[in-house]
């Protein structure tokens, strides 16, 4: 009997999420990295246009990996 294991999948579009390596945020598509900003606020604002310029939707992650509501963002 094989046992059914549940995948979380990613969802598309643009991510802004922690990045403590380089204590900063970083905007992922697809995985890879697309930018590093020092502030959130940035980060985010970067993410956005960037967004709009490729028509896909934003993911905002809190500094504990969890999506946040985009009014809801701090920084």
């Amino acid at each position: 009997m094989t046992r059914h294991v549940r995948r979380r999948t990613i969802p598309p579009g643009i991510h802004i999420s922690p990045e403590p390596i380089h204590w900063g945020w970083k905007i992922t598509r697809n995985g890879r990295v697309v930018a590093i900003h020092r502030t959130q606020r940035k980060a985010f604002r970067a993410g956005k246009r960037l967004a709009n310029r490729l028509k896909v939707p934003v993911n905002a992650h809190d500094q504990d990996g969890r999506f946040v509501p985009l009014g809801l963002m701090t920084g």
